[in-house]
């Protein structure tokens, strides 16, 4: 009995020194405590953000015009503490007030007007197999056309006579590609 005794305190013994060496790396470095998890805490937080991050972006594509004024609203009064600071008052209220609704109808009239150009076909139906220097300058002289009749007329659709009727001799057949063409 008296051998197990002694065995038992030594074990008493041991253990106290194992928590006293525990608790001093612990006041020593408090985060050593639950490495495993602290990761699988970092994990999860990683794993939320990605998912928060991927719902904001489907929340941003459906409410476009939403989120537009949020972006606006937030350059707004950002710009308003500069100008009258962070407190708030009747005049930065105004002015915010004011001001987001000139940037808004501003930011309308352009997206109106964009809308308002004339979407040109990017391949041209039959023409599609030219060579490329021949298919942006026929994009180019397209543009320019649907741009100053856009300007003359509210029209929205312009006709478009054939591609080969208004392209230059030069860019019919450049020497180039003539070559490229005998050559094979």
């Amino acid at each position: 009995m008296f051998s197990s005794a002694r065995s038992f305190s030594k074990q008493v013994l041991n253990h106290r020194t194992q928590i006293q060496q525990q608790t001093k790396s612990q006041l020593r470095n408090p985060r050593a405590k639950d490495n495993r998890a602290d990761d699988e805490h970092k994990l999860v937080t990683e794993k939320m953000r990605q998912e928060n991050r991927e719902r904001k972006k489907r929340w941003r594509e459906v409410n476009e015009e939403r989120n537009k004024d949020n972006d606006l609203r937030c350059r707004v009064n950002k710009r308003a503490n500069q100008l009258y600071g962070a407190k708030a008052s009747p005049a930065k209220e105004k002015w915010i007030g004011e001001e987001f609704e000139r940037r808004q109808q501003k930011r309308h009239e352009k997206e109106r007007r964009r809308q308002q150009q004339v979407d040109l076909p990017s391949d041209f139906g039959e023409y599609a197999a030219l060579p490329p220097h021949q298919v942006r300058a026929a994009n180019d002289f397209w543009r320019s056309v649907a741009a100053s009749n856009a300007l003359e007329s509210d029209a929205r659709c312009v006709q478009l006579p054939p591609l080969r009727s208004v392209l230059p001799d030069e860019l019919r057949q450049p020497a180039e590609y003539t070559r490229n063409v005998t050559a094979q």
